[in-house]
């Protein structure tokens, strides 16, 4: 765990012996928007009904909707 207040050794020190990319620290991942979340479901659904479907049978599948 990175200790932002360590005196010791500082944040670049801390991330270096970690083998943690400093930028990666910083990062906070946003939440996607409701309509993304419910097509990657609906995604997810055809791919584990239809395993052989492509990307673009998918597509057309999704735009008939």
């Amino acid at each position: 765990m990175i200790e932002p207040d360590d005196k010791r050794l500082s944040v670049r020190q801390q991330c270096v012996l970690l083998g943690l990319n400093r930028a990666s620290l910083y990062y906070e991942p946003r939440r996607e928007s409701e309509e993304t979340e419910t097509l990657m479901q609906r995604i997810d659904e055809l791919h584990t009904a239809h395993i052989t479907w492509g990307s673009r049978k998918i597509r057309d599948e999704l735009r008939l909707v």
